[in-house]
C-alpha cells in the first residue's frame, strides 16, 4: 500500500502538482520501504524529504516497456534516474537499485510504478 507516499505528497504540495495538464510518471514506494529506511536510521530535513519526493517523479507518462536496460529520465528533483532489466529472463525492471514490483498502475493524470524502495538521490 502507499499512504506513506500519499499522505507525503499532500504535505509538500505535489498532490496538486501532479493534477496539472500534461502528465507524470510517479515511481511510488511501498510503505514498508519507507518503513524500512527510518528503521536503517534514514532521518531526513524537510527540504531533503522534498527533494527526495520529487526524485520519484518525472513528467511525461513513462510504461514499464519503454524503461529499457540503460533507459535515464530526468526527475522533477533535477537527478537522473537510470534502468536496468535483468538478464535472467525473469523480466524484472530496475529504476537505480529498485526493483518495480508493479508496473503500469494508471492515474488520471499519468502512471504509477510501485517500487521496493526508496529513490535517494546523490548528494
Amino acid at each position: 500500500t502507499l499512504e506513506s507516499l500519499v499522505e507525503l505528497l499532500g504535505d509538500f504540495d505535489l498532490k496538486d502538482q501532479l493534477s496539472l495538464p500534461g502528465g507524470y510518471t510517479v515511481f511510488a514506494p511501498t510503505n514498508e520501504a519507507f518503513q524500512q529506511d527510518i528503521a536503517n536510521g534514514i532521518n531526513l530535513s524537510p527540504d531533503q524529504l522534498s527533494s527526495v519526493l520529487n526524485y520519484h517523479v518525472v513528467e511525461g507518462v513513462y510504461p514499464e516497456s519503454v524503461l529499457v536496460d540503460g533507459f535515464t529520465l530526468t526527475t522533477l528533483q533535477g537527478d537522473k534516474i537510470r534502468f536496468t532489466s535483468t538478464t535472467d529472463g525473469s523480466g524484472t525492471t530496475m529504476v537505480n537499485d529498485e526493483t518495480i514490483i508493479t508496473p503500469n498502475i494508471l492515474a488520471n493524470n499519468g502512471i504509477v510504478h510501485i517500487i521496493d524502495g526508496v529513490l535517494i538521490p546523490d548528494g
